[in-house]
């Protein structure tokens, strides 16, 4: 029997790719001086997030590589779960107040935060 040949976006692959370099491009700038202080390393942060990032490259590789007709008999127990996680963060999300669906309001660390989520725009707002 013959293997089927998969043919790779390069084109989305060249994306995905530069759009990795550049987020730990930005995270490290954003954290090597905190790095620095906190743990005497201004690497620290973009090791950790280097290593999350090669795990999530191997995962996609392997997920890319098995056929999606797989995937077809785990889709609606994915779509529970999706909304059962999705209530879940409504229940347990502390001191959490909802003052419609798309804005909610909540405590972090004595800090109160405003997420507010439209068509227009999404963001935090401090």
């Amino acid at each position: 029997m013959l293997k089927k040949s998969r043919k790779i976006d390069y084109i989305l692959l060249i994306i995905v790719l530069v759009l990795l370099v550049v987020g730990l491009v930005i995270m490290y700038s954003a954290s090597a001086y905190n790095g620095w202080n906190t743990f005497g390393d201004s690497y620290y942060y973009l090791k950790k997030q280097f290593f999350a990032t090669s795990l999530g490259l191997a995962l996609m590789y392997i997920t890319a590589n098995i056929d999606y007709h797989v995937w077809e008999r785990f889709a609606v127990l994915g779509y529970i779960v999706a909304i059962l996680l999705s209530i879940a963060v409504i229940f347990l999300l502390p001191d959490a107040v909802i003052l419609s669906p798309s804005i909610i309001i909540f405590s972090d660390i004595g800090a109160r935060h405003k997420l507010f989520a439209s068509t227009q725009n999404f963001g935090m707002i401090q």
